[in-house]
Formats: structure tokens, C-alpha cells, sequence
């Protein structure tokens, strides 16, 4: 008896079952699925607000790419231009020179036939147990691009015969345009008997490879050069 009754409910479960599955969902009431009803509406409204924002977009010119592809074109020949402009900076020429030596001392004298440059250096030596100096001569030939720089500006004077004060701007005028270098342009005519003067003595490399070839001549032979010549106090015109 139980076991049919268990056939009973099942087939009558299994029938239940199939005809839920003919029932048409048209008649399935939307009180009953409201939640579900509320979501599918939002989910539309969702997505019409996209397909309007995305209408929008496309309202103006497709070719918004080209456009910016122009912009960047353009852009890139401008700083194209703009390098092509800039003034190529000068070379600055290499240094042809060799600093050997600078030495400090007063000016012996100047041959112009020769131009050459004889400086008194003094050096220390000790007599009897006490420190005493001499000169030296060194001589050296002035290079053909030699500059003479005045550490005091050159003296001009006023209508009633004192000695000119400078102004800032007018010691920054009388540098001249060789700002990097000490002191104020000055001529070979500055380089009176007696002023104190500090002299680079340079060689030229070519002349270096030559004293290292030629190990048996005396490099004390040939006369040293200079290319910048400070006059630190100027001397007495002779």
C-alpha cells in the first residue's frame, strides 16, 4: 500500500512539473517579479544613456584622427623649424698651447726687433744663514695672438687735470668684449721698465714633440713663449 501511494505522488509531482514547463511567461505577473522587473529597467536606461553619449560623440567629424595626427604633424615640422633656426654655435678653437710655467717679476726690457720679453724673477737663495733673493733674467718671445691685460684700468683724467673715478658701467665698457680673461686690453706700450708683470710661459705642442725627439739638444736653448702677459702694477715710462 505505501509504495503505491509513493508512485502516486510522484507521478503526479512529475506531471506538475512538465506542465510548468508549457506555461507561457506572458502570463507570469510582474507583481510577482517586481525586483526582477526594476533591474531590467535600469539595465535600459543604462543602456540608452550610453548609446546617446556615444551619438553624441559621433555627431562631429569622424576624422577627429586625421586632425590630431595633423596637429601632430604640424607640431613636429614647427620645433623641426624652430631647431633649423637656432644659430649654429661657433668652434671654438683648441688651445694650440702647452702651460709650462707662469712667473712673477718685473719687466727688464723689451726688444721689438726680437719681440721678446725679458722679466727680472727673483729667487731665493740662502747667505750665510740668511734668506736673500737675486733676478733672473727669463726671456720669452711674445706669440703672435699674445694677450696684455691691465689688472688698474689705464689712467684718463678730468678737465682740471685729476685722475678720471670710473663708474661700474664704465669698468664693465673698458673690459672690452674678452670678459673671461683678468683685468682690462692693454698694447705692448704698457710693458714699461719696471712693472710687475705675471707671464705664462707656454710651447706649442709641435714644439714639445720636437724637444722629446730630439733628447740630446738642451731644451734650455730655446726660448720659452708667452701668449698672456698681466701687467699687475704698471712701471715708469722711460
Amino acid at each position: 500500500m505505501r509504495f503505491w501511494l509513493r508512485l502516486v505522488g510522484i507521478s503526479a509531482f512529475t506531471i506538475l512539473t512538465v506542465l510548468g514547463t508549457f506555461v507561457p511567461r506572458d502570463q507570469v505577473s510582474a507583481d510577482d517579479h517586481s525586483d526582477f522587473v526594476f533591474f531590467q529597467d535600469e539595465t535600459k536606461k543604462q543602456e540608452t544613456k550610453k548609446a546617446e553619449a556615444t551619438a553624441k560623440k559621433g555627431d562631429g567629424p569622424k576624422d577627429g584622427d586625421t586632425k590630431t595626427d595633423s596637429k601632430k604633424g604640424t607640431d613636429s615640422t614647427t620645433k623641426k623649424k624652430a631647431i633649423g633656426n637656432r644659430k649654429e654655435k661657433p668652434e671654438i678653437p683648441k688651445n694650440p698651447y702647452v702651460k709650462l710655467n707662469t712667473v712673477s717679476g718685473k719687466v727688464g726690457k723689451f726688444d721689438e726687433a726680437s719681440n721678446c720679453l725679458t722679466i727680472k724673477v727673483p729667487v731665493p737663495y740662502i747667505n750665510n744663514k740668511k734668506f736673500e733673493s737675486k733676478d733672473v733674467d727669463v726671456k720669452a718671445v711674445l706669440t703672435d695672438d699674445v694677450k696684455i691685460r691691465l689688472m688698474v684700468p689705464p689712467l684718463q683724467y678730468d678737465e682740471k687735470g685729476r685722475p678720471k673715478r670710473y663708474t661700474n658701467k664704465e669698468l664693465t665698457e673698458l673690459k672690452g668684449e674678452d670678459k673671461k680673461s683678468p683685468g682690462y686690453p692693454g698694447t705692448i706700450e704698457d710693458l714699461q721698465a719696471n712693472s710687475v708683470v705675471r707671464v705664462d710661459l707656454v710651447r706649442t705642442k709641435e714644439d714639445l714633440n720636437k724637444l722629446k725627439r730630439n733628447k740630446k739638444d738642451d731644451p734650455a736653448n730655446e726660448l720659452d713663449r708667452t701668449n698672456l702677459i698681466i701687467v699687475v702694477s704698471p712701471g715708469m715710462p722711460q
